[in-house]
């Protein structure tokens, strides 16, 4: 039975007990976003049905976030699908927050079918041109994607307070495009106040690497790596990963090479290194890295995302940096499944109502298929953790490696030959954002 289906069967029993033409849109509206904000998403999905069937018209203009925030969690990827397709036809918010729902989860030509239909006079309108030419760049389409970035329609963004996103994607688009010079300015013009600064200057950094502005390139990378180091944190400062920081180390001892220091280089592919197996170290400590047996023999206890036990929020803090959005999107989201679960088999517990345990029996069955599925999702996602995670120790080996050849090749007959030759097949340092 779908999902549609079982909650519409217990809707009467499970919701307040009140005539529904009594409550007003405002009613509806609160009840909604407090099932949100505590993880109830099964009771946010019913209210938003309930919703629609009292006030249709006022469910269409202002019930349409809600019940899709909370669709997105508890309903299946076919359910998603035919509830996008319905509402997207009747309104524009839909379309927007199915096209929003399918970019993040990295599914660009379902993303951009729903985009590509909104009108240029709504208000969602500049945020799906972002959305979209963000999609085309994931789908190695630039050109497109600049397209959708035109400078002549910044006054628009402005006025949405989306200058900011503006100039980072635009200045990524350009810089996939090989166009640096021009990806420099519109990453430098993103303020230091704004929530994107530090990969603006992380994304400034590797452009003028590739025009071989080095100091430029340097200075950079020695802010994002001071602020990391920095033992004293305060309001402002800026907020560096444990990522972005051991990338930016390793592009820096890259400049010492092809700045000719091989022995700078060395040194610095020697510390990164040793500080680097230092820092796993320390989160293996804290987390079960490296191993595959799973954190969820209490999963019954999941019942508040803001309580997560401490293994499953390490694991999700360690795939967000590490992995990307996408990933770590898909895991959390089996995660707030099993709270909703949980809460909806508490609530159902303590009606001790004998016309509900068909539902239990039903929910228990989806729980355990979902618990099945976390179990999976953890342990395929812990193993290209511990493959990223390895990747730049690997990688710092290999700059070592490059730095003694480099020093074998001082005695040839060019040297200078030897060192353009060297910038030119050079392909580690290219592969420098897919750490």
């Amino acid at each position: 039975m779908s999902l549609h289906g079982i909650v519409l069967i217990f809707f009467m029993g499970l919701l307040c007990p009140v005539n529904s033409s009594a409550i007003t849109s405002s009613d509806f509206s609160n009840g909604i976003n407090v099932a949100l904000e505590t993880g109830d998403f099964f009771r946010a999905y019913r209210t938003s049905i309930a919703y629609e069937e009292a006030l249709p018209q006022e469910f269409l203009k202002q019930g349409l976030s809600g019940f899709f925030k909370s669709l997105f969690v508890v309903g299946s990827t076919e359910e998603i699908k035919k509830e996008c397709g319905k509402y997207s036809l009747q309104s524009v918010t839909a379309r927007y927050l199915c096209g929003l729902h399918f970019a993040e989860i990295k599914n660009t030509d379902e993303a951009l079918s729903y985009l590509s239909g909104i009108d240029k006079k709504s208000k969602f309108f500049w945020p799906a041109q972002i959305i979209t030419a963000t999609s085309l760049l994931i789908k190695n389409l630039p050109e497109q994607a600049l397209d959708k970035l035109k400078t002549d329609d910044l006054a628009e963004y402005k006025v949405l307070h989306l200058q900011q996103l503006f100039y980072l994607t635009r200045s990524r688009v350009l810089l996939a495009l090989g166009r640096f010079e021009e990806s420099v300015q519109f990453s430098q013009s993103v303020d230091s106040y704004s929530n994107y600064y530090v990969e603006a200057l992380e994304q400034t950094a590797w452009a003028f690497f590739k025009i071989r502005k080095f100091e430029s390139a340097q200075i950079l990378l020695d802010v994002l790596i001071s602020s990391y180091e920095s033992p004293k944190k305060i309001g402002g400062d800026l907020v560096v990963s444990p990522t972005l920081y051991y990338r930016s180390r390793y592009l820096k001892a890259y400049l010492a090479l092809l700045e000719q220091r091989p022995e700078g280089a060395s040194n610095e592919f020697s510390q990164l290194k040793g500080d680097y197996e230092k820092f796993l170290k320390t989160a293996s400590a804290n987390f079960t890295i490296g191993e595959l047996s799973t954190p969820f023999k209490g999963a019954k206890a999941l019942t508040d995302m803001k309580a997560l036990p401490p293994a499953i929020e390490s694991h999700m803090t360690y795939m967000s940096e590490w992995l990307g959005a996408e990933v770590s999107s898909e895991y959390e989201g089996e995660v707030r499944f099993q709270v909703a679960l949980n809460k909806e088999i508490d609530r159902l517990g303590k009606m001790k109502a004998t016309e509900n345990l068909s539902y239990i029996s039903m929910l228990n069955s989806l729980k355990k298929r979902s618990y099945d599925k976390l179990q999976s999702r953890y342990q395929v996602s812990l193993k290209k953790l511990n493959q990223a995670m390895e990747t730049l120790s690997l990688k710092s080996e290999l700059g070592r490696l490059d730095v003694f050849w480099l020093n074998r090749a001082q005695g040839a007959r060019n040297l200078d030959e030897v060192i353009e030759n060297y910038k030119q097949t050079t392909k580690a340092v290219e592969t420098y954002t897919d750490l």
